[in-house]
């Protein structure tokens, strides 16, 4: 993976990605994103596994597809690699990754 192909991620993650944070017992976190594009969430699926799936939308819609993370190892890795590059997200990631370091103890 290379800087470039990190920094897009990440940018296109602080856009239009999603951290779940499950703050039961469990301590689960899954990211998620979700656009019209499929090469992207392909690219995703690529550099950090998970699983993409195609969305239900409207009749008028164009097609949407959603890339997620199946495993907390997945959720892990990804936050841990695009950490620094996020803006919007960044708080969020690293409370997400302080709760599973957390968890994990």
């Amino acid at each position: 993976m290379t800087e470039v192909q990190l920094a897009y991620i990440a940018g296109h993650f602080d856009g239009e990605g999603c951290i779940h944070i499950d703050r039961t017992k469990y301590r689960r976190v899954r990211v998620q994103v979700g656009c019209t594009y499929l090469p992207v969430l392909e690219l995703y699926k690529e550099l950090f596994e998970g699983k993409v799936y195609s969305k239900t939308v409207g009749p008028e819609r164009k097609p949407m597809w959603v890339w997620t993370s199946n495993r907390q190892i997945e959720a892990i890795r990804f936050l841990l690699r695009v950490e620094p590059y996020l803006m919007e997200k960044r708080a969020q990631a690293s409370e997400a990754l302080r709760l599973l370091a957390e968890h994990i103890k």
